[in-house]
């Protein structure tokens, strides 16, 4: 805590480090100084709101493969208090040879591993680059929902109207003080526009650390 009872924002720093060797520990990338593994190039933080005590934080983390030498994480810290997003943050990686002593390229082992485990395919890549209004052909349902609420976000559906109306759907999505509703035409499947509004206040939250 610092002078005026809120959590030091070097905290966050720390929080960011713990969620990254969690991320990379449950994709089996082992760190031990030895062969390639990525080294930290630079780390930048942004404060959005205080933290006080009591709290429990979750962080978001998404991994985007910028060249074979380099990739960039993007973290998002979310007080479950007050359900904002109060710090985000960046950090540049370098794969690094550590037998040479020197940066190098990912061998094709590393890339191929990076690539299923953190990266993701070149497709999905690209659809996160693309402006959050875009609706997925095939939604995998529920993944987006699940992965919001995780953030301490809120997902809501209500039946709207009556009558020839009884099958829309309003969806109210909210997360980090960002809040995000949309109405299914007749006969949309309600599990589907929830994954597409959770989708998008995802994409919407995380652009901000693009």
């Amino acid at each position: 805590m610092d002078a005026m009872g809120h959590v030091n924002h070097t905290l966050f720093l720390a929080y960011f480090e713990q969620a990254r060797a969690e991320i990379w520990s449950a994709n089996g990338l082992v760190l031990h100084g030895k062969g390639e593994a990525p080294i930290l190039k630079s780390l930048t933080a942004e404060f959005k709101a205080p933290l006080t005590f009591p709290d429990v934080v979750t962080i978001g983390v998404r991994t985007v493969e910028l060249s074979q030498r380099e990739y960039d994480q993007f973290y998002a810290c979310v007080s479950h208090a007050s359900g904002r997003v109060v710090a985000t943050g960046t950090a540049r990686f370098v794969n690094f040879d550590y037998d040479a002593g020197r940066p190098s390229e990912m061998s094709s082992e590393m890339s191929d591993s990076m690539r299923r485990t953190l990266f993701g395919s070149r497709a999905r890549q690209e659809e996160q680059k693309e402006p959050a209004t875009r609706e997925m052909s095939r939604p995998v349902k529920g993944a987006a929902k699940e992965k919001l609420v995780a953030l301490g976000g809120t997902v809501m559906t209500e039946r709207v109207g009556g009558g020839t109306d009884e099958g829309i759907f309003r969806c109210v999505a909210e997360l980090g003080g960002q809040r995000l509703s949309a109405t299914s035409a007749a006969g949309d499947d309600e599990a589907a526009l929830e994954h597409r509004v959770a989708k998008q206040l995802l994409d919407s939250v995380f652009a901000e650390l693009s």
